[in-house]
């Protein structure tokens, strides 16, 4: 019997400790902004949504700033150097009213414009600012530049 109450016990605990284990603490970031295309002014873009500083926006870079950059394979070297691309995307950030050392470089991602005959490229970087001690929510932008170094246009979203 005393052995029973003691598996009993100890499976509830194993139980107990799973569940809080997958359980996220609330001071995680939100999910990944989607990826996502649309039709805007007569163009198609890819479009990412982020939120800064209480207003959300929209960074589109349209398909022909991706198809007009130079070709590019996963076998060779990228066009622009990471750090070029920071460059390029920090200087966009400062349009913001962002300060550098507040948003740190969180991920560099290669995306692949789909639906094309030939593979076109074209950067996503991703910043996210650091812990609010108020446990507001964290700030993650991110920013799309063409292999050709031409930058997303960043534009204040509309209420819907």
């Amino acid at each position: 019997m005393r052995k029973n109450q003691i598996l009993l016990i100890g499976s509830a605990a194993f139980c107990a400790a799973l569940v809080i284990g997958q359980t996220p603490r609330p001071t995680l970031p939100g999910p990944l902004p989607k990826i996502q295309q649309a039709k805007v002014g007569g163009f198609e873009a890819e479009v990412r949504a982020f939120e800064f500083d209480g207003k959300t926006y929209r960074v589109l870079l349209p398909h022909r700033d991706i198809l007009s950059g130079p070709e590019w394979n996963p076998s060779l070297p990228l066009p622009l150097s990471f750090a070029k691309v920071e460059e390029i995307v920090r200087q966009q950030l400062r349009k913001l009213g962002a300060e550098d050392e507040a948003l740190p470089v969180t991920g560099f991602e290669v995306h692949r414009l789909l639906e094309v005959a030939e593979p076109k490229w074209y950067y996503a970087v991703t910043f996210r600012s650091a812990l609010d001690v108020r446990g507001e929510s964290f700030d993650r932008i991110t920013l799309l530049v063409s292999l050709g170094g031409q930058p997303g246009q960043i534009m204040v979203a509309r209420k819907r």
